[in-house]
């Protein structure tokens, strides 16, 4: 399992205890162990348990400062306007088709871009020479 440390020298935010507190990453970290296969994710298991880690905090962290407790659901603002001033972005060339709420965080679309990757699986394709008949 990763530590505090590897994921804070990523991504310094998450070394903050007093925003982050233990309790919320050990949940999470384990949560992620849990249904992050090593079968499926070898190598890449640690990474991909932080950046899974690193998307539920992160919208802990919104939900907590959220003027309502957290009660409010939001999808990814594409446009804001105060006063004259009006600001908005594509953002269908960043996020991933498909990804639903992973797409909330940028931890959420690197963790759900890794996790297609790991379960895409492996494939096998004969060389004509191994004498199956489909290879030629």
């Amino acid at each position: 399992m990763f530590e505090r440390s590897k994921m804070a020298a990523l991504w310094p935010e998450f070394g903050d205890a007093e925003i982050y507190p233990d309790v919320l990453l050990e949940a999470w970290r384990e949560e992620a162990y849990a249904v992050l296969l090593e079968s499926r994710w070898g190598k890449r298991r640690d990474f991909g348990a932080m950046l899974y880690c690193a998307h539920f905090m992160a919208l802990a962290r919104k939900a907590a400062a959220s003027a309502t407790g957290g009660a409010s659901v939001e999808g990814i603002r594409t446009n804001k306007s105060v006063g004259p001033l009006s600001v908005g972005y594509d953002v269908a060339s960043v996020t991933n088709q498909g990804a639903a709420f992973w797409n909330t965080t940028s931890y959420g679309i690197q963790f759900f871009t890794m996790l297609k990757g790991a379960a895409a699986g492996g494939l096998y394709l004969p060389s004509p020479s191994a004498g199956v008949p489909w290879a030629g």
